[in-house]
């Protein structure tokens, strides 16, 4: 019987792609070196074999791929992309990183205390369980340098700056407040204690708000 195959999560980053691949109740790693039409040829790693499948959270990554295929071989619940490098959280709350490692941009902390990663363009973030957030890599801008506390819900990270979601509904932002045409506010949320999400891109950030049900007439 034909095993159905279906993404769970795409991601969009700096450079390449990266996705999480479910086959029916289990999972594959696969990792292209170019684009998925390419086929199999240009496979760097891949362990779908029918008698092997192992319910394990799987990564399949294309285009501009640096890859080290010792690290995939692992369970898996989420993947972010930076520029030229990756992370993943692995089902026991410890992370792994590949690809280019300038500013130790793919070289995560220990620990398996971690629930969220987000990556910038050259930094990284980490939420741990107790709602306290860590960084790493280019912190030029003190991007990298989260505040402290943890009362942390949520994590984003842009070109070099990062957001992050609190408790009670209010965010806060640290990093490089300009863009490459001038300076526009990234990382200055605006106030409130109604977000229940939050994005960052290059130069820009969005949030969503907690909208009240309509009441019935």
């Amino acid at each position: 019987m034909a095993i159905e195959r279906r993404f769970t999560r795409v991601l969009a980053a700096w450079v390449g792609i990266l996705a999480i691949l479910t086959a029916g109740n289990s999972h594959v790693v696969r990792c292209h070196a170019a684009a998925p039409h390419l086929g199999d040829d240009h496979v760097l790693y891949d362990s779908n074999d029918p008698q092997t499948l192992s319910d394990q959270g799987s990564i399949i990554g294309w285009g501009d791929q640096r890859v080290d295929s010792s690290v995939l071989d692992a369970q898996f619940i989420a993947i972010t992309a930076g520029s030229s490098y990756s992370l993943a959280l692995k089902t026991d709350g410890s992370i792994v990183g590949w690809g280019l490692n300038q500013y130790g941009r793919a070289a995560p902390p220990d620990g398996n205390d971690f629930i969220a990663i987000a990556t910038g363009y050259r930094h990284s973030l980490a939420l741990r369980k107790d709602g306290s957030v860590v960084g790493w890599g280019h912190n030029l801008y003190r991007q990298a340098t989260p505040p402290v506390g943890n009362n942390f819900i949520a994590i984003a990270a842009g070109s070099s700056y990062s957001l992050a979601l609190k408790k009670d509904g209010s965010m806060v932002g640290w990093g490089s407040y300009t863009g490459l045409t001038g300076t526009f506010g990234q990382a200055t949320p605006p106030d409130g204690n109604d977000f229940i999400a939050i994005a960052a891109g290059y130069s820009h950030s969005l949030a969503i708000r907690r909208t009240e049900p309509p009441t019935a007439p």
